[in-house]
């Protein structure tokens, strides 16, 4: 078995580090919460579901708009955390067109990667990452642009 592994020094460490934290909010955190079936698979939520339904473009919209969210939020882990969503958002968009590659014949997964993926990244004690009260989706507030105005 093989694993993606990256020591302090690789260059790609930290990307690294931000892929498995992004896979743990989605798997442990807020992602868990949102899922409505015991254990149903990332590819069949919500998230990959609708952009099924709606395209792509559902996720990259939803990426956009927790961008637009972040400048205004004030805690760093909350933003923190809305940057998670926007790769997981992104990793359904990814998803999505890798399904279409594959009906197309088209083979999108490494030759390197196969049928696993795994991080060796120490996974220490897992604690919810936002709280319901912290989420725009979950209290009914809105994102709203701010454009500077004129004058």
């Amino acid at each position: 078995m093989s694993f993606i592994k990256a020591e302090r020094d690789d260059p790609y460490y930290h990307l690294l580090v931000v892929y498995r934290e992004a896979y743990l909010r989605a798997s442990r955190g807020k992602g868990l919460r949102h899922v409505t079936r015991d254990k149903e698979p990332f590819h069949h939520q919500q998230i990959c579901r609708y952009a099924r339904v709606f395209g792509i473009g559902y996720s990259l919209g939803q990426c956009t708009k927790k961008a637009e969210e972040i400048p205004r939020i004030t805690d760093l882990q909350a933003k923190y955390n809305e940057i998670l969503d926007i790769i997981n958002y992104a990793a359904a968009a990814a998803i999505i067109i890798g399904e279409e590659m594959a009906e197309k014949g088209v083979s999108y997964v490494h030759k390197e990667i196969g049928d696993t993926a795994s991080v060796p990244l120490r996974v220490e004690e897992i604690k919810e990452v936002q709280s319901p009260s912290d989420c725009p989706a979950e209290t009914g507030r809105r994102a709203v642009p701010r454009y500077p105005t004129e004058g």
